[in-house]
């Protein structure tokens, strides 16, 4: 029939189309991290659906993390970012699956918060049968999991 990762992907959909949509700005929640927007269709132009991927955490845990590192000197090491981003998958997932292996590793330093201040933190994107499954690691170690956000239709013409 269907593959395991277009069977997967279906249900990510059906799990975002029947979630309420969620408001980017929180007074208590600081978004650390947006994906690019990224569209989702069964084939039809105007049956596209829009979705970012949102990594945010609390006002209080943003208060407790540490300043900015240098680039040169990270507080915590790729292997170190890597294993904790794997070790916050699903296992179920990960075992049975045919492939998986970390695409990409990124260490960003970036302003955030209000009122902003710089943060570091490693954006680790790993693939699960050919879908994509970002974590974002703080220099604390904290393993932050996204929020799919389904964005506003766009008016016609804007696609």
């Amino acid at each position: 029939m269907y593959s395991p990762s277009i069977r997967r992907l279906v249900a990510v959909v059906a799990l975002a189309v029947a979630l309420p949509v969620t408001v980017f700005a929180d007074e208590e929640e600081i978004v650390i991290h947006r994906s690019e927007e990224f569209t989702l269709s069964d084939g039809a132009p105007k049956e596209e659906i829009h979705f970012v991927r949102k990594f945010a955490m609390s006002r209080a845990q943003w208060e407790k993390l540490p300043k900015a590192h240098t680039p040169a000197k990270p507080a915590l090491s790729a292997a170190k970012a890597i294993e904790l981003a794997e070790a916050s998958l699903d296992p179920s997932e990960t075992d049975r699956a045919d492939s998986f292996h970390v695409e990409k590793l990124e260490l960003r330093h970036q302003p955030a918060g209000d009122p902003p201040r710089p943060i570091s933190f490693y954006l680790v994107d790993f693939k699960v049968d050919g879908s994509e499954v970002p974590r974002l690691v703080l220099m604390d170690g904290t393993v932050v999991k996204p929020e799919l956000v389904r964005l506003p239709p766009k008016p016609p013409g804007q696609r």
